[in-house]
């Protein structure tokens, strides 16, 4: 197994590799038909045609492994079940980038899908990184010398994690501006200027620092992201590095290990810029492009299993993963929840009618993820009595004490005044209102009549449904019969959504005294609302088509969706067992994660 999950993470990068190749030989349309070429498996029709269709074998290819992956490791789903979810997670991902595979080659190489399907196998790249941790831990561990512990522990900080988390966003946040920049067409506009940071104009023949032309502004953006990228990846490539060179009376190996991984972030991300430079120098042709993107792969590849080692030094020193500022923070404004909410507010965005400057676009989405933000922050403060009741939550920064409540009260505060003001004035006046009105029902209303009573479960449902209203709103400034659609498929699905965690949640949500419905009226009614929410979410997941918005293949994801789903709830009438049931609503609940987005994601690609 350890050999397939090996081979399986070489043929992705090659598949990357591939992928990047083929768009910049501007090849990816060279095959009329899918999934053959002219017919053929591999025709020699054209060069574009070899290439393209060397890029779907080679994806068949990790697909198939994927899958075997997935079968082998199903069995070890109770004795390591982080191997297990990763192994899903993997099967999950490839099997989303066919659909987007497809849907590139049926649009026609869409910005938007082309950026996404790039961002997609770097993210399925980092889940085979950490499956083959998990496998490694689980069956082939590598245990750190009783000798290296106290060396370690008096040089090891814990500032080196989050140094190599910020590291990971910005470098991730890079490659996204570049494919942006590429699919978009704003790579060319630029011409070679005096110095690599600013863009020759050739409509005002000369090189400015900025432009009003958003493509310029998107290149320039790109290139001096880049710099601080590059500052901010060496700066923690040495700290790496330096915690190995002060650790001599560490083992070999270990010293060894943290050199030779910090050296290469640093020769890599050096590298990079270098051929960035050479990519701007010869406008952005063939092999300058393409071994920029493997370059930029690498050292995402780098950096993720970096993290992973330093979360196993951290486990292998202190017996868990350290807690940080920086991860109390990110667990105050509950990254994952705030994922989520991110994501329909893009949809709103993308799914609006119009158009919207990209950078007015991000700039929308910065202002709204810090109201998420502020609102999940006080949301945290005002329940920190309640969250010491509560086993997954008694941990967490305030209930545990490593965080003054003052700090948390403050943090969340100033997210809230800072981002409501500058929505208004930079975005519209309905959007600020939305998310004004999304965080008071958040914290004022849902947050205490959880306490209270179990309807707080349609009260909270309420601000939970508007963000893809606001980022509809982002680009209309009005509302109209799109935004009750989406605002009902947000409401109706969070009901069945979170029934299904107060199932299996039931006894932490009793010792916290927190009313919910699962508790009140048992568990086999619950499951009976749960399928009834489902048939409605599925009915109600139709209305863009019916009002015109969307297309016939929405429609039927749609309902391919709703009717898995469905299947999926009406098994909970055939678990009997108390133990039986919390397995079927946890995996009910990680279905309905996985269901929205694609279901926006369609909504978005299929309109």
């Amino acid at each position: 197994m350890h050999i397939i999950i090996n081979l399986t993470i070489f043929l992705t990068y090659l598949l990357i590799i591939l992928g990047g190749l083929v768009h910049n030989t501007g090849s990816a349309l060279s095959c009329p038909d899918w999934p053959l070429c002219y017919g053929e498996v591999l025709s020699s029709q054209t060069q574009g045609a070899v290439l393209e269709q060397l890029h779907r074998i080679l994806a068949s290819s990790v697909g198939f492994l994927s899958l075997i992956i997935f079968v082998r490791n199903r069995k070890l789903k109770k004795s390591y079940p982080r191997l297990y979810r990763f192994s899903f997670a993997t099967f999950f991902l490839v099997v989303f980038q066919g659909g987007l595979g497809l849907s590139t080659f049926l649009y026609k190489l869409p910005t938007l899908i082309s950026t996404t399907h790039l961002s997609i196998s770097l993210i399925y790249l980092c889940c085979l990184i950490s499956l083959k941790n998990e496998w490694k831990l689980a069956f082939d561990p590598t245990k750190i010398p009783s000798s290296d512990i106290d060396p370690l522990k008096k040089n090891y900080e814990s500032s080196i994690r989050d140094g190599i988390f910020f590291s990971l966003v910005m470098v991730g946040i890079q490659v996204f501006l570049g494919a942006v920049m590429r699919h978009s067409g704003a790579g060319k506009v630029c011409g070679t200027a005096d110095i690599f940071l600013q863009c020759f104009d050739y409509e005002l023949g000369k090189s400015v620092f900025w432009s009003i032309s958003p493509k310029i502004q998107l290149n320039l953006v790109h290139r001096y992201f880049a710099l601080l990228t590059l500052v901010t990846v060496v700066w923690n490539g040495v700290k790496v590095l330096l915690l190995g060179m002060r650790s001599p009376l560490a083992s070999k190996e270990t010293r060894f290990s943290l050199i030779t991984h910090g050296a290469t972030l640093i020769f890599l991300i050096l590298t990079q810029g270098a051929t960035g430079s050479l990519v701007t120098k010869s406008s952005i042709s063939v092999f300058p492009t393409t071994l920029h993107l493997s370059i930029a792969t690498l050292i995402i590849w780098c950096l993720w299993s970096l993290r992973n080692k330093i979360r196993n030094f951290e486990e292998a020193l202190f017996g868990e993963v350290r807690h940080t500022v920086v991860s109390d923070i990110l667990e105050l404004t509950k990254l994952r929840l705030g994922t989520l909410v991110v994501i329909t507010i893009a949809v709103g965005i993308f799914a609006a009618p119009g158009h919207i400057n990209f950078f007015q676009a991000i700039l929308s989405l910065v202002l709204m993820t810090m109201v998420v933000g502020g609102a999940t922050t006080l949301n945290c403060y005002l329940e920190r009595e309640v969250d010491k009741n509560m086993e997954r939550t008694k941990d967490r920064a305030l209930p545990s004490g490593r965080m003054k409540p003052i700090v948390a009260l403050s943090l969340g505060s100033g997210l809230l005044v800072i981002s409501l003001p500058l929505i208004a004035i930079f975005v519209n006046w309905p959007t600020m209102l939305l998310s004004a009105a999304a965080a008071v029902i958040y914290l004022f209303a849902y947050t205490p009549m959880k306490l209270k009573t179990e309807t707080a479960l349609f009260v909270g449902a309420i601000p939970g449904a508007i963000p893809p209203v606001m980022g509809y709103t982002t680009v209309t400034g009005n509302f109209d019969a799109m935004t009750l659609s989406l605002f009902t498929i947000l409401f109706v699905w969070q009901l069945p959504h979170f029934l299904a965690i107060a199932i299996y949640l039931s006894k932490d949500y009793d010792a916290a005294s927190i009313k919910v419905y699962p508790n009140k009226i048992g568990f086999s009614k619950s499951k009976r609302d749960i399928f009834l929410y489902t048939i409605v979410l599925v009915l109600i997941s139709i209305s863009p088509y019916m009002i015109g918005h969307s297309g016939i293949v929405y429609r039927n994801i749609a309902l391919v969706l709703g009717l898995l789903f469905t299947i999926l709830s009406a098994l909970g009438f055939l678990k009997k067992d108390d133990e039986a049931v919390n397995r079927w609503a946890k995996q009910y609940f990680w279905a309905s994660i996985i269901y929205l987005p694609i279901l926006l994601i369609s909504l978005i690609f299929f309109n």
